[in-house]
């Protein structure tokens, strides 16, 4: 048995799965929200995760 770094990468039916796309945009999201509610508006990151 070889050791594999990432075994779930080599699965095919699991390389399909959406929340591979929508867990960073999810992500982002959140940062947004919680630097505009705390009126961090002018950072680097706000300006980012604006985009």
């Amino acid at each position: 048995m070889a050791y594999q770094e990432a075994p779930v990468y080599r699965d095919p039916d699991s390389n399909t799965w959406f929340g591979f796309q929508a867990w960073p945009l999810e992500r982002v999201a959140e940062m947004y929200y919680i630097l505009a509610e705390s009126g961090d508006l002018t950072s680097e990151n706000f300006q980012m995760a604006k985009k």
